[in-house]
């Protein structure tokens, strides 16, 4: 579980580089649950690769990102391995940008 944790927190911190790279269009990074958007704008890229990456590394992973003027709330989830019943784990990163 703390190995899991560490890679959300790795997730989560790239996304937010990706965003600050391209922070003239941080809002283009607003994403739920699910698939990732299939464009081919810079954040659309970023986010697909964001997208695969939580989903290969973390037990169902997954992730969202909101965008409130300058605060970014990047959230990773993923579930448990041995008990699928329970609830996903949340992480959640908040930053300004």
């Amino acid at each position: 579980v703390a190995a899991w944790r560490s890679q959300a927190t790795y997730l989560g911190y790239d996304i937010l580089d990706r965003m600050r790279a391209n922070r003239v269009r941080r809002a283009d990074y607003v994403i739920g649950t699910g698939a990732a958007p299939g464009g081919s704008s810079v954040a659309d890229l970023d986010l697909a690769a964001w997208k695969t990456n939580l989903s290969a590394t973390l037990p169902s992973g997954d992730g969202t990102v909101a965008v409130n003027g300058n605060d970014i709330t990047v959230t990773v989830q993923w579930r448990e391995e041995r008990d699928t019943a329970l609830p996903p784990v949340v992480f959640t990163l908040r930053s300004r940008i």
